[in-house]
């Protein structure tokens, strides 16, 4: 009896376990690791769920676009099978070698002009389906609103609004050419334009941010269709007015959020089927729902979408749902790079930076080997470059090492080799030192500074950021002396603190400050030198 009933129960779990292989719920599961940005965040739980369903273990990476690059191209990660950016141009950055396979769009976002309503109205932009981009940069010029945008080299949002700017700003709206790079009058035109600039970030999602945290610092920004209408549902669940969605016409600007497959130096059939079963889901007229209700338009095997509909697409000033959207012909990569270029060194607004940087006892070690490794990055012209943050010669910037007391300043002339080589000994020869911190203290004395500095002007012609890293709460010392001087001496323009928290860093502390100014806090969650390159692309 006990042999039958063992051998019931084996022929029993054959069974099972041949349908279970028949119907892929158990056997080999297929490693994929995917590396997007945090633009695409909200798209992870439809990712996982995916993955479980197609037994896919699925290794997700979210990482800034130019940590994407220098990952990549300096092979410091683990090779990823899908790279997934927000836009084909930055896709091709990352692919110089044209690796890249099955390449592939699945939105088209175009940039649009997303301004109080107020001023549209007074400029008369409300009942018109597009507006030169000229009209826009003279109305800018006039003083008419203040703005932001993305910053050129630190993103998919900014390089595509910035090479846009060439055709639209230029006599004949041609695509953009190595010629328009060398007119004269297209480039005043471009560095007219972005003079006027009063903030920049380095993405779609952190601009919006920015203009929704702080309303009483920025009237506009030029940023993605679907970010306007992010915007719009955060200023109208906080009780602010909607924004008007303005068209600039003739600027060839889309991001056309693209995915592509990168194949390993020994092919896995393996992974690139589940590339191509990702691709398919992602393309499912389930997913491209989804896509349409977060106010992305979609695009299909077959091309465009038809017209985006949902609760999304209503509500917003201006919207034209219905207004179709072409993506710009791809442009060579050697020109992109001359563009970019041409934007970090030559065209773009200056920076001024002030850098306090804690050097109390608790940044001893690991952070301030950190803090030391990141600032000479910055400061050496050769390796900024290859983050895009090379400083132009009108760039100025000073650091005020800190803790209960403050170092002297070290003034830095961007034009001068030798100030950066003195700045990069003098950060590498610091010491921590002291039990406490005073970021009252730090702040006071870098209002002092700029305060010499709006005297001669540099301050009223640049881009102003005050960034402050600190890892521990506090002392509460210089707190009412800073407050007073702040009345006392108030800067045109406002200069925003960007508030780095690491560590045991009070976040509440630093955000208030942040809230204050019109800045943003970074927490930099053990990547000091991350977190201090981001910083930068608030005032670049």
């Amino acid at each position: 009896m006990k042999a039958i009933l063992a051998a019931f129960l084996a022929f029993v779990g054959l069974t099972t376990t041949a349908i279970l292989l028949a119907t892929g719920q158990i056997g080999p599961r297929t490693p994929l690791t995917i590396v997007t940005t945090p633009g695409h965040a909200i798209h992870a739980p439809m990712l996982r769920d995916w993955a479980k369903a197609n037994r896919v273990d699925l290794t997700l990476r979210l990482l800034p676009e130019t940590a994407m690059t220098s990952a990549l191209l300096e092979q410091a990660e683990a090779r990823p099978d899908v790279i997934w950016t927000e836009s084909r141009l930055w896709l091709d950055r990352l692919d110089p070698e044209g690796q890249m396979q099955h390449v592939t769009a699945l939105t088209r976002q175009p940039v649009v002009l997303a301004i109080k309503a107020r001023i549209a109205q007074e400029m008369g932009w409300t009942d018109r389906e597009t507006v030169p981009m000229a009209e826009i940069a003279q109305a800018a010029k006039e003083g008419w609103f203040r703005f932001g945008i993305g910053s050129a080299t630190q993103g998919s949002l900014g390089a595509a609004t910035y090479l846009g700017l060439f055709p639209a700003l230029s006599d004949g709206g041609a695509p953009l050419d190595a010629a328009m790079l060398e007119a004269p009058e297209t480039l005043d035109a471009v560095r007219g334009f972005l003079a006027q600039v009063d903030r920049t970030a380095p993405g779609a999602l952190a601009l919006t941010d920015l203009l929704v945290a702080h309303p009483d610092h920025l009237d506009a920004m030029l940023n993605t269709e679907a970010e306007a209408l992010r915007a719009n549902r955060l200023l109208t669940e906080s009780g602010a007015s909607a924004l008007q969605v303005v068209y600039p016409g003739d600027l060839p600007a889309v991001l056309d959020g693209t995915l592509g497959f990168l194949p390993a130096a020994d092919p896995d059939p393996d992974r690139e089927e589940a590339f191509h079963a990702l691709l398919a889901h992602l393309q499912s007229a389930e997913i491209t729902g989804t896509l349409q209700g977060l106010g992305l338009r979609t695009v299909g095997p077959e091309g465009d979408r038809p017209e985006p509909q949902g609760a999304a697409w209503t509500g917003a000033p201006g919207l034209r749902p219905a207004q179709p959207v072409t993506a710009p012909d791809p442009l060579a990569a050697d020109l992109v790079a001359q563009a970019l270029t041409l934007y970090q060194t030559t065209l773009r607004k200056p920076s001024l930076t002030v850098w306090l940087l804690d050097h109390s006892y608790s940044m001893g070690g690991a952070p301030i080997n950190q803090m030391r490794q990141a600032m000479t990055t910055l400061l050496d012209p050769r390796q900024a470059t290859r983050r895009g943050l090379q400083p132009t010669v009108r760039d100025a910037a000073v650091i005020l090492p800190f803790n209960e007391i403050i170092a002297d300043p070290i003034r830095i002339d961007a034009a001068s080799p030798v100030a950066l080589e003195r700045a990069r000994r003098f950060l590498a020869s610091q010491q921590v030192s002291g039990a406490d911190s005073d970021i009252y203290y730090a702040l006071y004395e870098a209002y002092e500074e700029l305060a010499r500095l709006s005297e001669d002007g540099t301050l009223g012609r640049s881009l102003p950021a005050i960034v402050l890293l600190t890892d521990a709460p506090s002392t509460q010392a210089s707190r009412e002396a800073l407050a007073a001087h702040r009345r006392a001496t108030p800067l045109s323009p406002p200069v925003p603190i960007i508030a780095i928290a690491y560590g045991e860093a009070d976040h509440a502390e630093l955000q208030a400050l942040a809230d204050l100014t019109g800045g943003t806090m970074i927490d930099a969650e053990g990547d000091i030198a991350g977190a201090l390159r981001a910083a930068r692309a608030f005032n670049n």
